[in-house]
């Protein structure tokens, strides 16, 4: 049981009624937020965000709640690793408090959505232009889109399938491509009933890419996101995304739509988005922002989809 979180204001809101504004979580509140996240069915939050954010050591919330019944009615989330805070959450009052409380002298980080966007450059004298990309269809026609591009299978194996030493081979991979150790988060995340990933053994016995997917929202949704893909070559990257397809979320959901969400000016954006855009309609989905310039360690050529997962940025 969480210990019950200080209180930092309290307010009338009309048609609401009393307010109150936690430095922290109740068991409560983190279940109707990942009920709220599910039911807004934002395309950039898999299963794996809304499960993990709740119990890793990274995590920093504020929240406010209905003071009668202690039910949700907003939060910002955030998470403090590798000199970064990587944001998210509504609420202007929420987002005063939790700007308060971000560690002075080091780069704030946002994916924002479109229409909130002109609010952090105003508020917080946001900056940055790189842009989000959703490419969104049925599975079978996204197996159908890059077959021709996969003109040589190379065997790809389920993460679930690897042995303590081909997986220990994953977690070297990850880190040589996004510069950062993400070792504890991507065995919770691959630890979770509904994720599943892929890599690529190359002749040489190491990994050439690496892959995963769970589903964004409720089952009824029939959504499944694909994130991330880093991989050395399109090939590779696109024989890792149909064995996601095919063997994870098309097995287990035959009306699944999956959607892959490609950032600008990386090997994605050159290779797969042209691919994919001769088919599906491209929609910009989000855009990063960040309070001053910092210098990312991702490998951007080998990055074909990044995971943009709050529980340990990447890209």
């Amino acid at each position: 049981m969480l210990p019950e979180p200080p209180i930092f204001k309290e307010t009338y809101v009309v048609g609401v009624g009393e307010v109150e504004f936690l430095d922290g979580p109740t068991e409560k509140l983190w279940k109707q937020w990942n009920d709220q996240i599910a039911i807004e069915a934002w395309s950039g939050d898999d299963v794996s965000m809304r499960t993990l954010t709740p119990i890793l050591p990274t995590t920093r919330c504020v929240f406010a709640r209905r003071k009668d019944t202690g039910d949700y009615l907003g939060a910002v989330t955030w998470n403090e690793y590798d000199g970064y805070t990587f944001i998210g959450g509504v609420g202007r009052v929420l987002w005063d408090r939790a700007t308060d409380r971000w560690p002075a002298g080091q780069p704030h980080i946002l994916r924002a959505v479109a229409e909130m966007e002109p609010y952090y450059r105003r508020r917080n004298g946001m900056i940055g232009e790189q842009n989000l990309i959703m490419y969104m269809d049925h599975w079978r026609k996204f197996c159908d889109y890059l077959e021709p591009e996969a003109f040589y299978y190379l065997d790809t194996t389920l993460v679930s399938e690897l042995n303590p030493k081909q997986f220990q081979k994953l977690l070297d991979f990850d880190k040589y491509m996004t510069g950062r150790d993400r070792s504890e988060f991507l065995r919770l995340h691959f630890g979770l009933e509904k994720t599943e990933g892929a890599v690529v053994f190359g002749d040489d016995g190491n990994i050439w890419g690496m892959a995963s997917v769970g589903p964004t929202d409720r089952p009824d949704d029939h959504r499944w996101k694909i994130s991330p893909i880093y991989a050395e070559t399109l090939p590779a990257a696109a024989s890792l995304a149909i064995r996601m397809e095919k063997n994870w979320a098309g097995s287990q959901d035959d009306h699944a739509h999956v959607l892959v969400q490609i950032l600008d000016l990386t090997r994605g954006d050159f290779e797969l988005g042209p691919v994919l855009a001769k088919h599906v309609k491209p929609h910009k989905v989000g855009v990063t922002l960040y309070n001053r310039n910092y210098y990312n360690p991702i490998r951007l050529h080998n990055l074909y989809v990044p995971h943009n997962n709050s529980g340990h940025f990447d890209a």
